[in-house]
């Protein structure tokens, strides 16, 4: 019979470790933006998928999970119970990154800069914002 460790062993050799990473990948922007710069195709193909109705419900699903997590932080930092005012804050954080990302693309800009634009902007944005708000 197999101990533990020969069955965890046995899981690990099974799986595919580079396509759980794709898949579950969390990082900063700046990490996002490198990605960007490595395959823009594969970034434009994400930004503009709803066009494509096979990979809208995919890019759906991503959008979402990627909103939930950013809702959970926003709710557990600011303390409130109700999850729907953190989800407008969520949506507007990956929305304003989306948006940035896309344009720095498009135009050719310096996705470095863009990345540190980006954080400073949502850095003053998050410090200014009134939590009594989120409701």
């Amino acid at each position: 019979m197999s101990d533990g460790r020969d069955i965890i062993t046995l899981v690990a050799q099974r799986q595919d470790c580079e396509q759980f990473r794709r898949k579950n990948w969390v990082g900063t922007f700046a990490e996002y933006l490198d990605i960007v710069r490595e395959r823009p195709e594969g970034f434009r193909l994400i930004s503009e998928g709803e066009r494509h109705p096979t990979a809208a419900a995919v890019i759906a699903r991503a959008s979402d999970e990627i909103v939930e997590r950013i809702t959970a932080l926003v709710v557990r930092i600011s303390g409130r119970r109700r999850a729907t005012g953190a989800r407008l804050v969520a949506v507007m954080i990956t929305g304003m990154l989306t948006s940035c990302a896309r344009e720095a693309v498009a135009t050719g800009a310096d996705l470095d800069a863009a990345a540190a634009l980006s954080y400073s902007f949502l850095y003053s944005a998050l410090r200014g914002l009134d939590a009594d708000l989120i409701t």
